[in-house]
């Protein structure tokens, strides 16, 4: 890293920097540590790993690339430097992305807000037993003692598996494992793909990484970064839990291509909101990385694909389907967006929602995952799925339909007031060209600009309310965004009236 980084007439005055992140080896993560707090090493580069439960002296300043994704991790963040009683920096650099964008134009959820809501699901089995595993090791149940709930069912079965011994009224700890290490911070599973570099026969453990991740980033041919030295991926060996690499001088990275079904397994509850359908219940997500992309550093030139031949990664969590069913007020408005333009509207709404969420669910998000269908196999109308990325769920899917007014109205509010012409990072992603082509006498176009329309990102909401009339009657192209923020202004509209 040091040397990609070099500065050819001043060698950057024998200053030290370290990149650093939690896959590195304990005793290279401790190593770096050390550094900065003797002052051998001046800065470092890492992910999310040194926010919490590490002591890295007084640093004196902190730059974050982009908004970390919570109030919190932010803070934590900038709390890296300026331990000590001297002045100190804390730099935030926006990104493209919607939260960020968000976050920069509405500063009052930064300074105003506090941190995140802890999203815990008490009654999720996998936390439940978790939990019930590391109190039993402390301190025996009594019978009939609560723990949260009535737990008698999970003790029996904990029994049945030799986890718990019951006695003298009381359930004693019988393993001979320590329960806590079975416990992540940072991912839904213990389980971890030990990194083996066999350069030269070495064979020398150099990281490790969470096996669902592994199935994502580990591939046979994908780009794996160590230290600013890059590695390619000859075997991913699932069994084992090992990966095993070799020193690769190749001059592009690595992005797999997921692809992601989601089965309704039961449905808890159905009900109207915002004039929209919303069904609660359990779902089967199946994610499988099936190609992946190699891309040129600085230019992200897409140069080639490879083949991913690797098992699909399956989570039973919770959701919430949004439901446009033509007989309510937003299916109806979603049913009158011309057939050819139906896939980009509900894709580029999927992304927004997703991007602002967060910010009203106080949630990291990564936690949130969203699947958009243009005709839903299970209820056969155009859907948007929100489900927690953690097995059995952790409530997110529950806060998303408790707020999904104020979010819809926030990614109104972004989208509405981004400067772009037609679609950017910053509001719902890129589009092609940020226009899309429809026939004569295309239904519903109702809401797009054309092509040719002046100043067409400024406008406001009533003025992309008649720009669809032209496209819709002649052959020509329509703006999505503005598609998009009128489609987002009428269910607005239905949300007034429905709550009246």
């Amino acid at each position: 890293m040091n040397e990609s980084v070099k500065n050819f007439y001043s060698d950057n005055h024998r200053l030290k920097i370290a990149a650093y992140r939690g896959g590195y080896l304990p005793n290279e993560r401790r190593k770096i540590e050390a550094g900065l707090r003797d002052g051998s090493i001046a800065g470092v580069v890492s992910t999310n790993a040194l926010e919490l439960g590490i002591d890295i002296g007084g640093l004196d300043a902190s730059v974050m690339a982009g908004f970390p994704g919570t109030i919190s991790s932010a803070w934590q963040q900038a709390g890296r430097a300026g331990r000590s009683s001297s002045v100190s920096l804390s730099i935030l650099i926006a990104s493209a992305s919607p939260i960020d964008q968000y976050i920069i134009q509405h500063p009052e959820y930064f300074f105003g807000k506090s941190p995140e809501s802890g999203w815990v699901d008490a009654d999720n089995i996998y936390i439940l037993l978790d939990q019930l595993k590391c109190a039993a090791f402390e301190l025996p149940f009594k019978d009939g003692e609560l723990f949260h709930s009535n737990v008698d069912e999970f003790l029996n079965y904990l029994e049945e598996n030799g986890i718990l011994r019951h006695a003298g009224q009381k359930w004693y700890w019988s393993d001979r494992s320590y329960p806590a290490e079975n416990v992540s911070l940072r991912t839904s599973t213990p389980e971890n793909v030990v990194i083996v570099n066999t350069a030269s026969g070495r064979n020398e453990v150099i990281g490790e990484m969470d096996l669902s991740s592994a199935k994502f980033m580990l591939y046979k041919g994908a780009v794996y970064m160590h230290q600013g030295d890059r590695y390619i991926v000859k075997e991913l060996d699932l069994e084992n839990h090992r990966c095993y690499i070799e020193d690769s001088k190749e001059n592009y990275y690595t992005d797999s291509i997921v692809k992601t079904d989601i089965k309704m397994l039961n449905q808890d509850d159905v009900s109207m909101h915002g004039g929209v359908e919303c069904i609660e219940g359990d779902v089967l997500v199946r994610s499988q990385a099936t190609k992946y992309k190699k891309l040129k550093y600085h230019t992200h030139e897409n140069i080639g694909y490879g083949e991913i031949n690797l098992p699909a990664d399956e989570m039973h969590t919770r959701a919430v389907v949004l439901v446009f069913r033509e007989s309510s007020m937003v299916g109806k408005v979603f049913a009158e967006i011309a057939e050819a333009l139906k896939t980009e509207i509900i894709q580029k709404l999927g992304t927004l929602l997703k991007n602002i969420a967060p910010v009203f669910l106080l949630c990291d998000p990564r936690d949130i995952g969203i699947a958009e269908r243009v005709k839903d196999t299970e209820f056969a109308n155009p859907c948007l799925y929100i489900y927690d990325r953690y097995p059995g769920g952790t409530g997110i899917s529950e806060g998303f339909l408790k707020n999904i007014g104020r979010i819809v109205e926030g990614a109104y509010e972004l989208v509405s007031g981004c400067p772009c012409e037609s679609g950017c990072p910053s509001c719902i992603g890129p589009t092609s060209g940020g226009f899309a082509f429809i026939e004569a006498g295309g239904a519903g176009a109702g809401g797009a600009g054309t092509a040719g329309s002046d100043d067409a990102g400024s406008m406001g909401p009533d003025a992309a309310d008649n720009m669809g009339q032209g496209a819709a009657d002649n052959m020509g192209e329509v703006n999505i965004k503005l598609m998009v923020i009128d489609f987002l202004r009428k269910w607005m509209d239905a949300w007034a009236r429905s709550n009246k």
